[in-house]
């Protein structure tokens, strides 16, 4: 009895996991300007629509590190779903 009990929460708390996870990795806000040096975490990613980029594509910037010299990255990508 108690192991059927302890198999339903298990799957259940897979099931609430998975869907977290894939609803987290599928949210893309997209922002208008380039946020200010120094706001963005090392390897954090940020999608910018600022016109720059061709149609159907926006701005990948991925945040460097002052610290070590390591700039940030610009790139332009097809727009995230």
């Amino acid at each position: 009895m108690i192991s059927v009990f302890i198999r339903k929460q298990s799957s259940f708390l897979a099931i609430i996991v998975t869907s977290i996870l894939i609803s987290g990795c599928s949210i893309h806000p997209i922002i208008k300007t380039e946020p200010q040096p120094g706001t963005l975490h090392y390897g954090q990613v940020v999608y910018i629509d600022d016109g720059s980029c061709p149609s159907g594509e926006v701005k990948k910037l991925t945040g460097g590190d002052n610290v070590q010299a390591i700039p940030r990255q610009v790139q332009c990508v097809k727009r995230p779903q």
